[in-house]
């Protein structure tokens, strides 16, 4: 389970089994840990890594909301639409279109409306991890909530008042939030992994939301929940199965390790890492991906990358020395190739992509590529580049107009 911000950055350098990791906790965000942030952003080589296990890959939430104070309390009766009307935005749009991008195999998902679990919770004993699996199995088998399923993840929100107590750990103390996962069987009494996560409510017991830096209570809960999402998501089996995505090297899934966050229409949400454990944000756009440059003949070469998420479409660079040499604009993310020709036979030619929208941007870095002496052949060996400091003949205007004109096209 996910931990964003820890009070003993020790734990984060505890050794795990490599299939297994124990559960682990969104701890009480008290220790901030930017000058560790500030080592993570200058790693190169991928840390957070596969590790086997499955992923959410289009999360179908579903709140649980635990305790007859949701039912009964007008406030928290008015919650419960505000948490539903979140969680349809965190699965269904930027905020997952930003894991796609980092490469983690999931994307988009739904939401359907939440339940309250009308029963009495003592106040002064508080609920055990135990006690929420039996009530969401209970649930299941009363056909109460929707179906669990490969991609479904229930999310517990315990009422207030309420302390929740995972083995050693409580909400007292400990954590905001943690997920999981047990083996539970569906309505028809068949075996199936059963994913959840559980959000106690700020205040007494519980440390209040000022305390941890939140401006209010529903805005500790939007930003611990997308925690939770992202990770249960990108590592749903934690503590249960195989691990998924996670890092080794500082025992922790993707939201553990950065305490940076943003505001997604509105509501303050929990960034995470890409697999450099580089923190990325949902509303900043991400550089294409999987580039590649392929010499096609003496004279041409062709550029490839993945779509970018929220892209509105990409320009394409010639780096030519200092200079980066717009070559044209293609307007659709759906665009994900083109084809440069005229070229010079021998050269060595360096191109960046750049994927933007109307309030970011991002580029790829250098990719190069070189074309085969004249006459052309099979080799794509690095020739000395041609001396000029020109692009190819590609003019800047509307790149499906010049297709035929300047020798560039898309396939």
């Amino acid at each position: 389970m996910a931990t964003i911000f820890s009070r003993c950055l020790q734990s984060f350098f505890d050794t795990f089994s490599k299939a297994r990791k124990p559960r682990k906790h969104y701890k009480n965000r008290r220790d901030v840990r930017s000058a560790q942030i500030e080592l993570l952003e200058s790693r190169k080589l991928l840390t957070v890594t596969f590790q086997g296990g499955p992923v959410l890959a289009n999360v179908e939430t579903q709140a649980v909301f635990l305790g007859a104070d949701w039912q009964t309390n007008a406030t928290l009766r008015a919650q419960t639409t505000q948490i539903n009307q979140f969680l349809t935005t965190i699965v269904s749009g930027a905020y997952m279109d930003m894991l796609t991008n980092a490469g983690y195999g999931v994307g988009r998902g739904t939401s359907s409306a939440g339940v309250v679990d009308n029963i009495a919770l003592n106040k002064v004993t508080g609920v055990t991890d135990a006690a929420i699996q039996n009530d969401i199995q209970s649930l299941i088998k009363a056909n109460h909530v929707q179906a669990p399923d490969a991609n479904r993840l229930y999310v517990v929100y315990v009422e207030p008042g309420v302390a929740v107590f995972d083995g050693s750990s409580s909400s007292i103390n400990d954590f905001l939030g943690y997920h999981g996962a047990f083996g539970g069987k569906t309505a028809a009494n068949k075996p199936i992994d059963i994913r959840y996560a559980v959000l106690p409510y700020p205040g007494g017991p519980n440390p209040t939301a000022v305390s941890q830096g939140f401006a209010s209570n529903f805005q500790e809960l939007t930003v611990v929940t997308s925690h939770e999402i992202a990770e249960a998501a990108t590592d749903p089996n934690v503590g249960y199965k195989t691990t998924t995505w996670y890092d080794d090297q500082l025992n922790g899934e993707i939201g553990d390790l950065t305490d940076l966050t943003a505001n997604l229409n509105g509501y303050l949400v929990q960034q995470v890492v890409d697999k450099n454990d580089n923190p990325i944000a949902p509303n900043k756009m991400q550089a294409p991906r999987n580039v590649t440059a392929k010499a096609t003949s003496g004279t041409t070469a062709k550029l490839t990358w993945t779509t970018v998420l929220g892209a509105t479409g990409y320009r394409v660079y010639q780096v030519i020395g200092t200079r980066n040499v717009l070559l044209m604009t293609l307007t659709g993310a759906a665009t994900t190739s083109v084809v440069i020709s005229k070229l010079v036979a021998g050269s060595t030619n360096s191109f960046k992509i750049e994927a933007y929208n109307s309030s970011s941007k991002a580029t790829t870095s250098i990719i190069t590529v070189s074309l085969p002496n004249p006459p052309a052949s099979a080799s794509t060996s690095a020739s000395p580049p041609a001396a000029t400091d020109a692009p190819p003949a590609i003019s800047v205007f509307d790149w499906r107009k010049r297709l035929c004109s300047s020798g560039v096209s898309d396939s």
